[in-house]
């Protein structure tokens, strides 16, 4: 019944009724044919998982899909190193890392890659993260002019994970991370009104499903 369907299917989509997802529009019937719109994916605290991040973003990014991250498995910045000796450099340096990254990739030489970078509130670098995308005035105005240059996170949109940790702390005055989960709240709006970023992504009830909502 394939012919069947084809000829259902197409009409569908001639008449409105029905259309693909842009992957599937871009890439059914070519020999290479990656038709997921995103991955998702948790980045792990071992040089071995940046390393095989950074395969994977790039492999996925030529692909034409999307990529969401969920960075909160890190370890902070400034972290001893126990194996190795030495200090965690934190979360920020692999997002910018896969940012260029995106950069270099540029799905099918001119479309923008997709990129998704999101932290937990609670998160020792928290802050650095809502703070990673404040440009200069001269950053911004050389954005304004040339659109393509290099800026931090520029490939990246970011979002703070909120979970129902952070909301029993935000209501809670005589909770321990009171204090804390204001602050990331307000310094969140504050960047948003200014820069338009971060954004919140909200999962009250599912802890490890982060990344359910990453691309939205």
């Amino acid at each position: 019944d394939r012919d069947v369907y084809q000829k259902k299917i197409k009409g569908m989509i001639e008449d409105r009724k029905f259309i693909p997802g842009g992957r599937f529009l871009a890439q059914a019937g070519r020999e290479y044919h990656q038709v997921n719109n995103c991955f998702l994916l948790r980045a792990e605290d071992t040089r071995e998982s940046w390393g095989d991040l950074a395969n994977k973003a790039t492999v996925m990014l030529m692909s034409g899909g999307g990529l969401g991250i969920d960075y909160s498995n890190l370890r902070p910045k400034n972290t001893p190193l126990k194996r190795s000796g030495g200090f965690s450099s934190g979360a920020i340096p692999l997002m910018k890392m896969i940012n260029e990254i995106g950069r270099g990739v540029m799905s099918g030489g001119k479309r923008r890659s997709a990129i998704w970078a999101g932290l937990r509130w609670s998160h020792g670098d928290v802050f650095d993260f809502i703070e990673s995308k404040n440009y200069s005035d001269e950053m911004k105005k050389i954005k304004e002019r040339d659109f393509d240059f290099p800026a931090p996170l520029d490939m990246t949109n970011i979002s703070v994970i909120l979970d129902k940790d952070f909301f029993e702390a935000f209501e809670d005055k005589n909770n321990e991370m009171h204090k804390h989960a204001k602050d990331v709240y307000w310094n969140v709006v504050e960047r948003m009104v200014k820069d338009g970023e971060p954004a919140f992504s909200v999962d009250v009830e599912n802890k490890r499903e982060s990344l359910r909502n990453a691309c939205c």
